[in-house]
């Protein structure tokens, strides 16, 4: 579905505004909470960290599915229809992990690594169909404000959703078969916050289909810059190609630091520190607060500096923060240096994570995104005749912007996928200098290639703001 530009001005519907932040901020206190009870939770089962691994790593599997298949059914279906769907998914699987203590040690973890899978769904397929619905409606500087603020209300569920784990926490009564805990009481919130997220989005939340054409059609649409015959200057594919890649490296060097974070930080702070889940929770409520501050800054620093800079500090930040994780060779970890490291990567995931998304939304281009990148290559292939041929120009470069947001939340997944795997294996057998500096070292990599990547990162009408048109 595709909005036309007389639809821009709903970025100003304060209610649709807040029903967005209202699903992030409970998706993301669903994340949260559930996070750093998944040890405790499998060790009661009597489980290995091996299986930690797997169930850190099966959500972001979802999340690689839902990214792509949620993403690309959101350019077909109504975007309440599609967000809705994925929600209930989401529930069920919150549900289903709860549940699983009462499978026991044999039917427990499967339990839990199904539900953890469906809970994966419902985050890919929100992220990915709410960022094409925006990059439709809003104008390129709306959607970076607009971006800005909902990744500040997800910052906000990252910090109340483990001080509800400390809520939780000494918690244990019954309801006829059903237990609950510190344990399972995280699984039973998401659930309700689901429940929650879909009567906001059924009661509220009024989509904008004046002006909305199915993919495919041919419903009249005001012309702009990508509808025209196209440019004299030459045709920017192959940087624009390269940017998009570059982003979507940036995007799973982050996510894949998070991914660490997220996997071995409650073992590492019980193998060195000696702390229990309640201080687990109040690390990693200090971090939500430390990103929280992070989004309060980048309101201010988004007008004067471009997305590409903040991302490069972002990544530069990274390479500091993983650099300080590392322990010394002796074995000691000081307690002071870790929590500066750990709050230092705090504030380097929330910038890249949301300017990326933003930036990336603005290298596609405009309007109809993959859809007019599509057309322009068309009529440059018609006016100026330098491809072999018309399908050389319509490669996969030029999907719908469903897809592109697909594409680049199931890369961030994949990281994610990979990320836990990895820093259980090098926990085991090189400690912490070998995962938190090799991970500094993956940061100083993509330092260096953005650097050679930096202006084909350009948002798409940067890149042709010098161009004329052809008459």
């Amino acid at each position: 579905m595709f909005v036309t530009e007389n639809r821009r001005s709903t970025v100003d519907d304060v209610v649709w505004r807040k029903v967005f932040f209202v699903n992030v901020f409970f998706s993301c206190v669903s994340f949260s909470i559930v996070l750093p009870s998944i040890w405790p939770y499998l060790s009661i089962l009597q489980s290995s960290e091996s299986v930690l691994a797997f169930a850190v790593a099966i959500y972001s599997v979802g999340e690689a599915v839902g990214s792509l298949a949620f993403g690309a059914w959101s350019n077909k279906q109504s975007f309440k229809v599609v967000v809705t769907t994925c929600t209930v998914v989401g529930v069920v699987g919150s549900f289903l992990y709860s549940t699983a203590v009462s499978g026991g040690a044999f039917f427990g973890p499967p339990m839990i690594l199904v539900g953890r899978f469906l809970q994966g769904l419902w985050t890919g397929g929100a992220q990915a169909s709410q960022m094409n619905y925006l990059a439709r409606v809003l104008k390129d500087g709306d959607l970076t404000s607009m971006t800005v603020k909902m990744n500040g209300w997800a910052c906000l569920g990252f910090v109340v959703g483990p001080a509800f784990g400390v809520m939780f926490a000494g918690q244990t009564f019954s309801l006829g078969m059903f237990l609950f805990n510190e344990i399972t009481l995280p699984g039973y919130l998401c659930a309700l916050l689901g429940v929650m997220i879909i009567a906001a989005f059924t009661l509220f939340f009024n989509e904008d289909t004046e002006g909305l054409r199915k993919e495919g059609t041919d419903v009249a649409a005001p012309e702009s810059d990508e509808t025209q015959p196209l440019l004299k200057a030459p045709f920017t594919a192959p940087p624009l190609g390269i940017g998009l890649i570059m982003c979507n490296l940036v995007f799973a060097v982050h996510f894949f630091g998070f991914a660490l974070q997220e996997t071995i930080t409650t073992p590492v702070v019980q193998q060195f520190y000696g702390w229990n889940v309640f201080q687990a929770n109040a690390l990693f409520t200090g971090a939500g607060i430390l990103s929280l501050l992070t989004f309060v800054a980048l309101n201010y620093l988004g007008d004067t500096v471009s997305d590409r800079m903040l991302v490069f500090i972002s990544l530069v930040i990274g390479v500091i923060g993983y650099g300080l994780l590392m322990d010394l060779p002796s074995g000691v970890f000081p307690l002071w240096r870790f929590v500066l490291g750990f709050g230092i990567v705090s504030v380097a995931f929330p910038i890249g994570r949301a300017i990326v998304v933003a930036m990336y939304s603005k290298v596609i281009g405009p309007n109809d995104q993959g859809e007019g990148l599509r057309r322009s290559s068309m009529a440059w292939v018609r006016h100026k005749d330098r491809a072999n041929s018309v399908a050389e120009a319509t490669s996969p470069l030029f999907y719908s912007t469903g897809v592109w947001m697909g594409i680049l939340f199931a890369v961030g997944a994949l990281a994610r996928i990979l990320g836990p795997f990895l820093a259980v294996k090098g926990l085991e057998f090189g400690g912490a200098a070998l995962v938190f500096g090799g991970t500094s070292f993956i940061f100083a990599i993509s330092v260096v290639l953005m650097l050679v990547a930096y202006k084909t990162m350009a948002p798409f009408a940067e890149l042709h703001k010098t161009s004329e048109l052809q008459v």
